[in-house]
């Protein structure tokens, strides 16, 4: 992580917090750490004393009383078996791991030190160039007046990558990517760097470069003090280490100096490494106890008689942020943007399922589904002949035209909460690496990505809305109805991507798991939002979820705007079922109840119809609303529900990225 080390006196308050510094060119000098002109950090030693890491409420020890030290100007290898305690003893150092933890860890001086903490994998954003990459860094991590493009030339030349300078991730080798991974820290200029297994997938030959490129960093003006884990070294690499730290498989320290002492110190105790074998071949061996448990326990008493004469430096570790929030969420917006648009496949396949899924919408319900108002006037079943037929396929007709828009919405949810589900993972390691390593708060994070969403759910979700609106001849005598089911398909688009959000952020090793709970999460919502069901007819237990439910009011915001507002005009017929009687001669009517009473109960019949248009007595209201129970007034609160729902969610996103 990058960070400053400020002074304390109080090692509870080691608080893990980041800041952002100017890059400078590194200077390569001999191998002796010279003291360094005014202006740059006089050399330095970290400490750790009496280090004890515990897990699982204590119950398990992953590393037991360990001591030691780094300074600038060294590279310490820290080596072991799996599951020794190597990257635990990193993330002690570096302050990520504080729960169970206990010891002191010191640093020398009282001017402030630049952490980084590069992790084993290379986490890196696949649509930006190595150029860009660092450049972008740069900004982030540097004041707005460096040159952050010669700062980024100047690290790709000392790390050897310039011949990829231009490539995407992609198109680049594992030595590289690696080189890489260091190159986004470098460029503020850390203190100490930290690597977690810098070598691992690497070839011998990539291995050897990288090691010296580090070297190299040690031996600057300023000199880095650099701390590795590497697992098994060969005889040749090892020798390029100033300190050896060997773990044992109990999370013991068996050995902390010089690789070139390491064999003495062995056979000085009994332990004689074979001719022709890899000193770091028999050091783990050693450390896995394989030469006897007792031989362990030898060392690791002798280390600890040792680390005594270890001294505690003067200035306990505080990590502290300064982070300018409003340059790192625009920094952030436009590398969203430009990652997004990038993309070969988002964009365009956006587009074309927008686009076909509103032309077959509108090749299967016809031009005139939306003709229907669901007024008294649809209901004018003239001379009464094939009354039942008529009535129920008036209903039937209009029914089905609130199913197909439902449906475009349906469709506009999945196409805004898909995306974020498979995307939003994949970032999701970049973004910890990035906070981690003091490139941004997680609240910057947090806004750009909301920030960078705004232009894609406002254009590309209208490219389904508005054709189907005008190609299913939905009412456009009003001419904002069609401005608002634009505004109201733009909330769907941004609750479902706040919505697939979080469930990312809550899954976020697992993509498949966030696309099969994301998408399982429309059936609840379908079933609690009165379409398919009427809310009353609910088992209580579940109505209250309806009232927590955007997609409710989604519902009843898109009934309410074709359907609402006057829809029915004055002076149309009269809205009972009495009055639709009245133009059926009252030999019509004996005929019809003579035919139909012994096959239906045609009093039934009637009854249902005048419940059906029961809330047509004001002549402006449709019997769509009246079926769903909607007024006016449900149009507005929709909006406002809406509204509080997408606050919410983001609200909860923060908070599962903070945490």
């Amino acid at each position: 992580m990058t960070g400053i080390v400020d002074i304390d006196s109080d090692l509870t308050h080691n608080k893990l917090k980041q800041n952002i510094f100017i890059s400078q060119n590194f200077i390569t000098i001999d191998n002796t750490v010279r003291r360094p002109p005014t202006g740059y950090l006089e050399p330095f030693r970290v400490t750790w004393k009496g280090l004890s890491y515990k897990v699982n409420d204590n119950k398990r020890t992953i590393l037991n009383n360990v001591s030691g030290s780094f300074q600038s100007g060294q590279i310490m290898a820290i080596m072991g078996p799996s599951g020794s305690g190597k990257s635990s003893l990193l993330s002690c150092i570096c302050g990520y791991s504080k729960t169970g933890l206990s010891g002191a860890i010191t640093i020398s001086t009282k001017r402030k030190v630049k952490f980084a903490f590069i992790a084993q994998d290379n986490y890196l954003l696949n649509k930006l160039s190595t150029r860009e990459a660092l450049v972008f860094a740069s900004k982030l991590k540097n004041k707005s007046y460096a040159d952050h493009s010669m700062i980024a030339k100047n690290v790709m030349e000392k790390l050897s990558i310039t011949k990829c300078a231009d490539n995407m991730p992609n198109r680049c080798s594992g030595g590289q990517l690696k080189r890489l991974s260091i190159a986004l820290e470098l460029v503020s200029r850390p203190n100490i760097l930290i690597l977690d297994e810098p070598t691992s997938g690497l070839d011998s030959v990539t291995t050897w470069q990288l090691i010296n490129t580090l070297k190299d960093l040690t031996q600057q003006l300023e000199p880095v003090a650099i701390v590795l884990t590497i697992h098994q070294p060969s005889a040749k690499l090892i020798s390029l280490f100033d300190i050896v730290y060997l773990l044992s498989f109990d999370g013991q320290c068996i050995y902390n100096s010089s690789p070139y002492k390491m064999l003495k110190m062995f056979a000085d105790n009994g332990l004689k490494c074979p001719d022709f074998t890899n000193p770091s071949d028999f050091a783990l061996e050693v450390s896995t106890g394989e030469h006897g448990l007792a031989k362990v326990m030898m060392l690791s008493t002798v280390n600890k008689i040792d680390a005594l004469d270890i001294e505690e430096n003067d200035f306990h570790i505080r990590i502290k942020a300064q982070n300018n929030t409003f340059k790192q969420t625009y920094l952030l917006t436009i590398r969203s943007i430009v990652t997004v648009l990038r993309d070969p496949y988002f964009i365009l396949m956006k587009i074309t399922g927008y686009i076909t899924c509103s032309v077959l919408i509108a090749a299967m319900y016809g031009e005139d589904s939306g003709i229907l108002s669901g007024c008294v006037s649809d209901f004018n079943i003239g001379d009464g002949q094939n009354l039942m037929k008529k009535f129920t396929e008036i209903v039937a007709d209009i029914l089905e035209n609130c199913v197909g828009i439902g449906f475009i919405c349906v469709f506009g949810w999945i196409m805004s909460i898909f995306p974020v589900l498979l995307i939003f993972p994949q970032e999701m390691n970049v973004f910890l690496k990035e906070y981690g390593n003091g490139y941004y708060s997680a609240f910057a994070y947090f806004m750009s990505k909301a920030l960078s969403d705004i232009p894609f759910q406002i254009v590309l979700p209208n490219l389904g809305s508005i054709p189907v609106y005008y190609l299913t001849g939905q009412y456009s005598a009003d001419w904002w109805r069609i401005y608002t089911f634009a505004l109201i398909f733009i909330l769907i688009s941004f609750n479902a991507s706040a919505h697939g959000f979080l469930i990312s952020a809550i899954l976020p090793d697992n993509p498949l798991a966030c696309a099969f709970i994301g998408l399982l999460s429309i059936i609840p919502m379908m079933l609690l939002s009165g379409l398919l069901i009427s809310i009353e007819e609910i088992p209580f237990y579940f109505q209250y979820f309806c009232h927590i439910n955007y997609w409710k009011y989604a519902l009843e915001a898109v009934l309410l705007n074709i359907y609402g507002f006057g829809r029915c005009r004055p002076g149309r017929l009269n809205s009972t079922i009495d009055s639709l009687m009245t133009h059926i001669s009252d030999e019509k009517l004996l005929e019809i109840y003579s035919v139909m009473s012994d096959k239906v109960n045609v009093d039934k019949l009637l009854k249902n119809m005048d419940s059906l248009m029961l809330g047509l007595s004001d002549q402006n209201y449709s019997v769509v609303l009246n079926r769903f129970k909607l007024t006016n007034f449900d149009y507005y609160f929709a909006f406002l529900m809406m509204t509080i729902s997408i606050i919410a969610l983001r609200l909860l996103d923060l908070k599962v990225v903070y945490s």
